[in-house]
């Protein structure tokens, strides 16, 4: 057969492309090209680079993370992180985290990753395992994940597997539970590690914002016999700006308190906006329940806005419970249920180390009628909820190491949340007996200010707290309101400060961090003999960190430093200041640099004339109060 040249050359077309493309050079291939994106937090906790919100809390406090800090998760069960990433067009990627994980090895921290209300496939299943470090500060990658990203903003959240068990070989002795004999044990899912960084690998990517974010909404209660709650429309997640409504129906018996938590409200049927994670619990107590007599400030509420919050300590409690000793006070105050207890006279303990008693949500704790209850070298520490503390008196609680006590201060609000101390004495001495506390051989003032630490504590996030009518004295640091000047868990305290005498205190009234005080009609009282231990008040409301103050209508008298940011090391809070009486000041701070104020009710007496009023209405023993 004869082909014609026109149709050899037809034919060999395609040879002949398949030739030249095989002869291409690389450069003419189409390439693509990937970024590493990668994530990190703020402290702002605000949409900034991709970084959208989290439960946990920014923190600085452990060395070897990149970046301004990490994301440290407090072990919650219902914490998570979100992420926003941009895609040009829908594309693969692959992700992992910079995480730290210690503690207790059998509490895992595995998680879903979860990308736009979908979980990531991982492995065989849903779950990302992370391997133990052994140290907070050791950080390591996880495991690759393999995700797919739509064109637009995407939601990239990770939360822990909860209710997730599974067996491990502990490579420590750090579990909470026993071993079983063939050296394996059951783990369950505790919470998220500590995280760095989130890194995604993908073409075409770059941070996104919040515009299509996906967040979660929990609306619950804590006890169903005393009411329930509904939602509409119900989701497992909601787009930024999604309209929810909240209903919360009573049961018989009960009414409707207040929405609690992210966004309280006292309204019982509540619209609101999703623009975060957000969890919701309704408050339903018996019927007639008021709120406590004298209450006043920030125990009282629970938002800036003022939303109230009845204060109810051991309401529910079958009766009251009387403690004599040490073991009974133990007993009444760890129990879980609602409690109401009275203190009969002097507990103490029984050698010169100090004890520390956890005291569990929802309890009463008062003097008997007596007006004599008084613990002594022991530490009351409540990391819970709802607590009323009046009428007592609390004082010397060892905290030098060479004791080796649990123990330091009188009082620590270590978290806790809604607390009224009032009508109480706290105190320990300004020249105890003298000892080498540090063990250098040398006996000086040092060693007095370190005998004892601090007669009330509030640090780690402890907010909404009233303290009126106690009687601070003879004591170096009496109020600490967080634990450093990076301790930024403290940025949400709440704290009103009334009615009380500092005499003979030299320092901490209070000194705060990060968060804001209401520091009112308090009588400040020093010596005027420089010659003696308990001389003119060093510094009084010491403002640092952006600690914001309204420091109105107090009486100073022989003091040193009265108002202001003091010892340096940080940097200054905002003080607003009004009607304050000076007396034989050093410093008397009259100008304002900030203008806080609360929005809550209440009523401020001229500050003149409090020198005279003041002492004879604080302290335990002017009143015994009801329950």
């Amino acid at each position: 057969m004869r082909v014609s040249p026109r149709s050899f050359f037809l034919l060999a077309l395609p040879l002949l492309a398949s030739i030249l493309a095989s002869c291409a050079s690389p450069e003419s291939a189409t390439t693509v090209v990937e970024t590493a994106l990668t994530i990190q937090e703020t402290s702002s906790l605000a949409a900034a680079g991709g970084f959208v919100s989290t439960t946990g809390s920014f923190s600085k406090s452990k060395s070897g993370y990149q970046g301004s800090g990490y994301i440290d998760n407090l072990g919650s069960a219902d914490s998570n992180i979100v992420y926003s990433v941009h895609a040009d067009a829908a594309v693969k990627c692959r992700l992992f985290f910079r995480y730290a994980f210690a503690g207790y090895e059998d509490y895992l921290r595995d998680a879903y990753v979860v990308v736009n209300g979908a979980r990531a496939a991982v492995d065989d299943d849903e779950v990302l395992e992370f391997a133990y470090t052994g140290n907070w500060a050791s950080w390591a990658d996880s495991a690759t994940v393999s995700v797919s990203l739509v064109a637009g903003d995407n939601n990239i959240r990770i939360q822990p597997a909860a209710g997730r068990t599974r067996v491990i070989t502990p490579s420590s002795v750090l579990v909470s539970t026993a071993v079983s004999s063939d050296g394996t044990i059951t783990a369950s899912v505790h919470g998220l590690p500590n995280i760095d960084y989130l890194r995604i690998i993908g073409a075409g990517i770059s941070t996104g914002s919040n515009s299509t974010v996906f967040f979660t909404l929990s609306a619950s209660v804590k006890d169903a016999s005393t009411g329930s709650v509904s939602l509409s429309p119900e989701q497992d997640f909601y787009l930024a700006g999604t309209q929810v409504t909240l209903r919360a129906t009573p049961s018989a018996g009960y009414a409707f308190e207040s929405w609690t938590g992210t966004v309280p409200s006292s309204s019982s049927s509540y619209s609101l906006a999703i623009d975060r994670d957000m969890s919701l619990v309704a408050r339903f107590l018996p019927t007639g329940t008021r709120q406590q007599a004298g209450l006043v400030g920030f125990g009282a509420v629970q938002d800036d806005l003022a939303t109230p919050y009845v204060l109810t300590g051991g309401l529910g409690a079958a009766g009251e419970t009387s403690v004599t000793s040490l073991a009974e006070l133990e007993a009444a105050l760890s129990a879980s249920a609602p409690a109401i207890v009275r203190i009969s006279g002097l507990i103490a303990t029984p050698g010169e180390a100090s004890v520390s008693i956890n005291v569990a949500s929802n309890k009463t704790i008062l003097s008997d009628a007596s007006n004599q209850g008084h613990l002594k070298n022991i530490e009351l520490k409540f990391s819970g909820e709802n607590y009323i503390v009046r009428n007592l008196i609390f004082s010397e609680v060892i905290a030098a190491d060479v004791y080796k006590g649990a123990g330091n201060d009188c009082l620590q609000l270590n978290g806790a949340r809604h607390v009224w101390i009032d009508h109480c004495e706290l105190y320990s001495s300004l020249g105890p007996s003298p000892i080498d506390v540090d063990g250098n051989g040398v006996i000086n003032d040092e060693d007095s200010k370190d005998y004892y630490d601090g007669l009330l504590d509030i640090k780690n996030g402890a907010s909404f707290i009233t303290v009126s009518y106690c009687f601070f004295h003879d004591h170096w640091k009496a109020i600490l309101v967080g634990s450093g000047d990076d301790d930024t868990t403290v940025s949400d305290t709440r704290l009103t400060m009334h009615h009380n005498f500092f005499e003979h205190v030299q320092t901490r009234t209070p000194l705060i961090r990060f968060g804001k005080a209401h520091v009112y009609n308090n009588y400040y009282l020093g010596s005027d003999d420089e010659g003696v231990k308990e001389g003119m008040i060093d510094s009084t409301v010491n403002s640092r960190s952006g600690a914001e103050v309204f420091v109105e209508g107090n009486y100073f008298e022989n003091c040193k430093d009265t108002i202001g940011f003091y010892y340096g090391g940080s940097v200054t809070g905002t003080w607003n200041v009004l009607d304050n009486t000076f007396s034989n000041v050093t410093n008397a701070t009259t100008a304002s640099t900030g203008s806080w104020k609360p929005a809550y009710a209440y009523a401020a007496e001229a500050s003149a004339g409090l020198c005279d009023t003041i002492p004879g209405t604080v302290g335990a023993g002017v009143l015994n109060p009801a329950p």
